[in-house]
């Protein structure tokens, strides 16, 4: 149909043209122009009247941020939208509610909760929107109210006098941005890469509180492009980036947790070799819904009482947040700096109460921020609702912008000084945003370098993928702005653990080189392949064991049971083939000679089967001990003249492995033919550091006479850095001074030393 003025009203009801013209100041029966019913006198008038530009003006005058923010998206859709693609967008960010019922009905005079249906009856209203249904309107179609029909419009003759829109936001001069943080995505994607890597080539496990233990954290730290100031800090959680990156490839699926330990994710190597802009996209939208991260708790000038509700994980409303900051980024003009005040004030006018809602009763306006008023159940230091906004939103929105946002990419921030002032979304934040159209990505080249000393060098830009892959069969010597890598016959076995062929690699590198292989690196992969093909294991053999040499001697000249028992390996050993039928056919052959062969497949358990001395000897139950039960033994004993023994040296080596006094005791106890006596259950945990170390020092207690006394002091600037609170349930004891020299004595022969510093609680 025609999007002419005139051709637009004629849809509409007369009740309708008559709010449009009491809106644009003519008064409901249009006295002195004409009828009160006459539809098309009504058309005329208005078509006249809307498209002047001081009754444009005017209207625009009237509407509120929200309303501006509408119009402007529409008319960044050409002037022409379906409404339900507008609806879509406008829930998902927040800036608007879903109505109450499918039926609902629009008006141009309710402004609260803000529904869609609303906003767009007032644009009605005022002339600035129309509805469009399709085909013109016949009799038997009812003509279109207030409320938004299936496609909006902006009339032609009105988009002329909007480009007023588009302005929101004040030029920011030079001289307000001091210092600039440019977007780096490349970084981000490079440091995702480095601790995926990391992760691949190390065994990684979490600790109990499912933090990254510090020895991890801090090496990823010196991989990585973009490091952070972690020297205070006390666990993973207050490393900032590193562990955002963490929990981020979590979300996304590049690494899983496997009860404590940490691994890569099937398939995950995919990833690394999309797009930059992919791959960006995806991490942002992971953003989006990451759960384990909280931008609330990120706000160090906020002390959050979060005692009446200790879930710290990122709800609806943490979530719904970032979705209103990327809704406000996509409306930002593209590639030009704002300034963050405007960014601000944009937020306050589009919807106040994205973060926190404002309930009122007969009492007046509850503070949302009082733990009982907000979802959260947490309580801020925020005593006057009128403050609350900059305390709390208008941080929040600052650090969603300074940390996720700008790590990720996506905004660039001007700084003056210590104050974030300004704020540009990035070329690929734009093409992510939809504030500008995608843009053909650069392809990468062969970047690689193999020199004859077997050095490789990888020049930027080249792809992670090509990166992780490099990592499978050579050491990385530094991974810089130049990756640089060297071929070992060590680092190529490992590859060929792995699965991957020496004419694999060999073939990759030819493939991503800038130049051909030289021709003795290649000649020497290929001995090497050779000399890696001369050994071979084999999986799901039958092991023969006898109790003597003399004994398998024996059994091999026996005519009946000789035959079956395979190749001698050892004094006391043969190898046989795999099968349960030769397995069965030897059982026979030993039984028909009188013997009773024991046979075990997989390590039990459950069964007791041995006894460990007071000098530590492990004696079996067996003449011939099991040797998947050796296997599980080793870590912790010492193999003397053929047997094992528990000692203190075995088992501080396997507690530097990380073996924890609680894991040897709980290996031995199911094994143990009768209780594990209390002795060796201790010498275990003194050898194993089960006891750690401890402060044992000389204090003065004060005693008050209340605990909120204790929290009024703790507040107070001039008494709170002088004490400590003892906490009930912290790992604190009180020693009366004629029992701490016996309780010293008595803590150092179990293995502790006791001039650790006090920790502060």
């Amino acid at each position: 149909m025609s999007y002419e003025f005139p051709a637009l009203l004629r849809e509409y009801s007369l009740n309708a043209l008559q709010t449009m013209a009491k809106f644009a100041g003519l008064g409901p029966d249009l006295s002195g122009y004409v009828e009160p019913t006459d539809v098309e006198a009504y058309v005329q008038v208005l078509s006249q009247t809307l498209m002047q530009p001081q009754t444009v003006s005017a209207a625009l005058s009237r509407l509120d941020g929200l309303e501006r923010l509408v119009l402007a998206q529409i008319l960044r859709q050409g002037g022409e939208m379906r409404t339900d693609l507008l609806r879509q967008e406008l829930l998902q960010s927040g800036f608007v509610q879903d109505t109450p019922s499918r039926t609902y009905q629009g008006s141009p005079y309710r402004r609260a909760p803000r529904y869609l249906e609303d906003v767009l009856a007032r644009l009605t209203a005022l002339g600035l929107v129309l509805s469009v249904e399709g085909e013109p309107r016949n009799g038997s179609t009812p003509p279109l109210e207030l409320s938004p029909g299936t496609r909006l419009v902006v009339p032609p003759a009105i988009r002329e006098h909007l480009d007023v829109l588009s302005r929101w936001a004040a030029p920011v001069p030079d001289e307000a941005i001091g210092t600039v943080w440019r977007a780096a995505p490349e970084a981000f994607q490079r440091d995702l890469f480095l601790f995926w890597s990391y992760v691949n080539r190390n065994e990684v496990s979490l600790t109990s509180r499912g933090w990254l233990p510090k020895r991890h954290w801090m090496q990823l730290n010196e991989e990585m492009w973009v490091k952070e100031d972690v020297q205070n800090a006390r666990h993973e959680g207050e490393t900032g980036r590193l562990h955002f990156i963490r929990l981020l490839m979590e979300e996304m699926g590049l690494i899983k947790r496997q009860g404590l330990r940490l691994q890569t994710a099937p398939g995950s190597r995919d990833f690394l070799g999309l797009s930059l802009r992919a791959r960006t996209e995806r991490a942002f939208r992971a953003w989006l819904r990451l759960t384990p991260w909280n931008e609330l708790l990120r706000i160090r000038e906020l002390r959050i009482d979060t005692s009446t509700n200790r879930d710290t994980r990122a709800t609806s409303v943490i979530k719904g947040g970032r979705q209103f900051v990327a809704g406000l980024l996509q409306h930002t003009p593209p590639q030009q700096w704002v300034l963050l005040s405007d960014l601000l004030q944009r937020a306050k006018d589009v919807n106040y109460e994205f973060l926190f809602p404002r309930h009122h009763n007969y009492y007046g306006l509850h503070n949302p921020y009082h733990s009982y008023n907000n979802p959260l159940s947490w309580q801020f230091p925020v005593y006057d609702e009128a403050q609350g906004w900059d305390i709390v939103e208008a941080r929040f929105i600052r650090y969603v912008l300074q940390e996720p946002l700008h790590w990720l990419g996506i905004v660039s921030l001007g700084w003056n000084g210590p104050d974030l002032v300004a704020l540009e979304v990035s070329s690929i934040g734009a093409q992510i945003l939809g504030i500008i159209p995608l843009e053909p990505e650069q392809t990468l080249e062969r970047r690689l370098v193999m020199q004859p000393n077997f050095e490789i060098l990888a020049f930027d830009p080249v792809s992670d993928y090509t990166l992780s892959v490099l990592d499978e069969f050579a050491e990385r010597v530094k991974g810089e702005r130049v990756f640089q890598y060297r071929l070992t016959r060590e680092s190529v076995y490992q590859a060929q653990q792995k699965g991957m062929t020496v004419q694999q690699i060999i073939a990759f590198l030819n493939r991503e080189s800038s130049s051909p292989m030289p021709q003795n690196v290649a000649l020497t992969l290929q001995e090497w392949g050779r000399y890696h093909d001369r050994i071979a294991f084999f999986h799901g053999g039958i092991l023969c064991q006898v109790a003597s040499p003399e004994l398998l001697d024996r059994l091999l000249a026996d005519p009946n049971v000789g035959p079956q028992l395979g190749r001698r390996i050892s004094p006391t050993a043969t190898l046989l083939s795999d099968g349960d039928a030769r397995l069965q056919q030897l059982q026979r052959a030993l039984q028909a000679s009188g013997y009773l062969p024991t046979v075990t497949s997989e390590p039990d358990q459950t069964v007791a089967c041995l006894t460990v001395e007071e000098d530590g000897h492990i004696r079996f139950a067996h003449q011939v001990p099991d040797i998947y039960l050796r296997y599980r033994l080793l870590p912790f004993t010492e193999l003397r003249d053929g047997e094992l023994y528990l000692t203190s040296a075995a088992v501080e080596r396997a507690a530097a492995l990380g073996w924890t006094a609680e894991r040897i005791i709980g290996t031995l106890r199911p094994l143990h033919m009768g209780s594990l006596s209390a002795d060796v259950v201790s010498r275990i945990k003194v050898w194993a550091k089960y006891y750690g170390n401890a402060a044992l020092k000389r204090v003065t207690l004060l005693q008050l006479k209340n605990s909120d006394v204790m929290r009024e002091l703790l507040e107070d600037p001039s008494v709170g850095p002088l004490i400590v609170p003892l906490v009930p349930s912290a790992a604190l004891a009180i020693v009366h001074d004629e029992d701490v020299e016996y309780l010293r004595r008595a803590l150092t022969e179990k293995g502790m030393s006791l001039d650790a510093p006090l920790r502060q609680s």
